[in-house]
């Protein structure tokens, strides 16, 4: 099986709906599923230390802080690379069962190997835009802030899509507060477990 990677991401950028659906049709076995997400949760944990560590480090010498703000830069700054990877995991994990079963819950029909793919690709393309954001932090710290709010935006827009193609729903608002309602518990539920 030959797989543009390329033209995917680039599909699932411009259009995630189309690119959700084409990556759907698409028949992994097991390992490959496996690797999918290792790939997913190593990407977004290399960048997110990155990105994490470059706040701390650029941010306070590019703007001016207030000393209570110095302290959050430092904190930032002491974050293990060993500690994103194993919240990575354990995110991804409850993600992805959190994202079939109350999917379920409004009769979606996505199922749980399904869920574990898009949230797969979903995280390699958010890895890719905090590559964007760490380059960017060198460059022009303050231009990349306005600018990871337009991401975030972006970002949002591509995991409802992904949603309504994988459990086949209509209703984009509802996929929209939906989502925004299942993160709300499945962070209080981690909360509580740690």
């Amino acid at each position: 099986m030959s797989i543009n990677w390329l033209e995917l991401f680039l599909l699932s950028a411009r259009n995630p709906k189309a690119g959700m659906s084409k990556l759907l049709e698409l028949n992994f076995n097991n390992f490959q599923l496996l690797q999918i997400a290792m790939l997913a949760v190593c990407l977004i944990s290399i960048f997110l230390f990155l990105v994490v560590s470059t706040f701390g480090a650029v941010l306070p010498s590019a703007l001016e802080m207030q000393p209570n703000q110095d302290n959050i830069f430092s904190t930032l700054q002491s974050i293990k690379p060993i500690n994103i990877v194993i919240s990575g995991i354990i995110s991804f994990v409850a993600r992805g069962i959190a994202l079939t079963y109350f999917g379920r819950v409004f009769n979606g029909l996505g199922s749980l190997r399904n869920s574990i793919l898009s949230l797969a690709w979903f995280d390699i393309i958010h890895s890719m835009g905090l590559a964007i954001v760490f380059i960017g932090l060198w460059v022009s710290p303050t231009i990349t802030i306005l600018f990871t709010l337009l991401g975030t935006i972006w970002l949002i827009w591509i995991a409802v899509s992904f949603i309504s193609v994988l459990h086949n729903f209509k209703n984009v608002a509802f996929v929209f507060f939906g989502m925004i309602i299942g993160y709300i518990l499945l962070h209080f539920s981690l909360n509580l477990i740690f």
